[in-house]
């Protein structure tokens, strides 16, 4: 069986994403020759991600730093909740940290919003986080932004 094994990395002094083969010279700077042009790119190391070999339920492809949306269904529900869902952040070895519940509510005014749901936000040992192993293998799964260009989605919904 094999895998792709392909990087994303931010090009220095520029704002676009580079796709392809990480590199690293002996002074340890980043580098992504590009699987497009094949062009070499150095790149921000902390913007590195690796592809996980999964893709979305809109078929783009998931890399570690992506920001996640999980829908799932609660024991109990509101009629005024119209969808219930799960952030999380992909990280390394291809695991989903989940962050926190989330609810759409439609108010009575017919508005949406969106609303965290504190009572239900993951713990593990004590701390606000949890390792979903299985939630890359749902085909719900959508990347709504990453950590680099979107930390905002982390925080919205407090």
């Amino acid at each position: 069986m094999n895998r792709e094994i392909k990087f994303r990395g931010k090009s220095v002094g520029s704002p676009n994403w580079v796709y392809g083969f990480y590199l690293q010279n002996k002074a340890g700077e980043a580098f992504i020759r590009s699987t497009e042009n094949f062009e070499t790119y150095w790149v921000l190391e902390e913007t590195l991600g690796e592809f996980t070999t999964r893709h979305d339920k809109n078929k783009k492809e998931i890399y570690e730093g992506d920001i996640v949306k999980l829908p799932y269904s609660p024991l109990s529900s509101n009629p005024n909740i119209i969808e219930y869902f799960d952030i999380g952040v992909v990280v390394f070895p291809f695991y989903v940290q989940m962050k926190f519940k989330c609810s759409k509510i439609l108010d009575e005014e017919k508005k949406l919003s969106h609303h965290r749901n504190r009572k239900e936000v993951y713990t593990l040992n004590g701390k606000q986080d949890y390792i979903s192993r299985d939630a890359l293998f749902d085909s719900r799964i959508e990347v709504i932004g990453n950590i680099h260009d979107n930390p905002e989605l982390l925080e919205k919904m407090k």
